[in-house]
């Protein structure tokens, strides 16, 4: 049996035809904290992950949020402030980032690197350590400062 010959090619489609007919997308929102705020954040933290002390100069690093932003919602103002905030090696899913983000490591919630919904980032202290191990509290203050005694002592009294 003689097969028939194939048909000529014709030319491929442009893809400017087909973007045109597609629905236009909306544009993402940036739910994330301000340049403005991620600068004084590293700076804050002295370029440093929280969690280990390495430095994050030329390595992959991110700004974590504390309280998730689904447990607390964008529309919260601490969503986005530096109490809510630290810096961290590595990405969402790698590093310290990535363990913290995972919520496996249970001492990550006691040192404040992650929050429950309901616990507020500002009177929650955070464990800074550093590159040889050691590590001190610190509450985040919603100017970007750092505080080494608890500023709401005198409330709990």
């Amino acid at each position: 049996m003689k097969r028939s010959p194939m048909p000529p090619r014709t030319a491929p489609m442009r893809r400017t035809a087909l973007k045109a007919t597609a629905a236009p997308r909306k544009p993402q929102r940036d739910t994330g904290p301000t340049a403005a705020v991620r600068d004084l954040v590293m700076k804050r933290d002295g370029f440093a992950c929280v969690r280990c002390g390495q430095s994050t100069i030329g390595r992959p690093h991110s700004v974590q949020h504390r309280k998730a932003r689904q447990s607390g919602g964008t529309s919260d103002p601490l969503a986005n402030s530096p109490s809510n905030l630290i810096l961290l090696c590595g990405t969402g899913s790698t590093m310290c980032h990535g363990e913290v983000t995972a919520n496996l490591d249970r001492h990550d919630l006691a040192a404040g690197y992650r929050l429950e919904s309901w616990q507020d980032p500002e009177r929650e202290s955070v464990l800074y350590v550093s590159e040889y191990g050691s590590g001190q509290n610190a509450w985040l203050l919603p100017d970007g400062e750092l505080a080494f005694d608890d500023p709401y002592e005198d409330e709990a009294a």
